[in-house]
């Protein structure tokens, strides 16, 4: 027998923020379904979620594979991208989706060299599988 649990609200332990219980999936499908910070030098994910592996595949560019696909290729992928120290100058993120279970990263400089950053992040919003 599946059990079931019925509330109005929903609120933190020191009872100061209230979560209307019917908000909660408005709040689920708002959030994001994966999230990586990545160092494209050393390589390697310096936090994430819902991010099983990264594929370095050259200079500039990264293969994120997702621990659970999305339910279409139909996401958004925000991303940024720096590097610390004098002189780097601008910088651009762009993320490109490769399919339901895999996004790339392409960062580059404003001259539109491809180039490995120090220190960058992407999210990914849309629908879980």
């Amino acid at each position: 027998m599946t059990s079931i649990i019925k509330v109005d609200e929903i609120q933190n332990k020191a009872g100061t923020t209230t979560l209307d219980a019917d908000k909660l999936p408005t709040a689920y499908n708002g959030s994001a379904k994966a999230f990586a910070t990545f160092n494209q030098v050393t390589p390697a994910v310096t936090n994430s979620l819902n991010i099983s592996s990264v594929t370095d595949v050259s200079t500039g560019r990264g293969h994120y594979n997702l621990t659970n696909s999305m339910s279409t290729q139909q996401m958004t992928i925000p991303s940024n991208s720096g590097m610390s120290g004098a002189g780097y100058g601008g910088r651009i993120a762009e993320a490109n989706t490769v399919s339901v279970s895999q996004y790339e990263i392409y960062t580059f400089t404003t001259s539109v060299t491809y180039a490995d950053y120090t220190a960058g992040a992407s999210a990914v919003f849309g629908d879980l599988a």
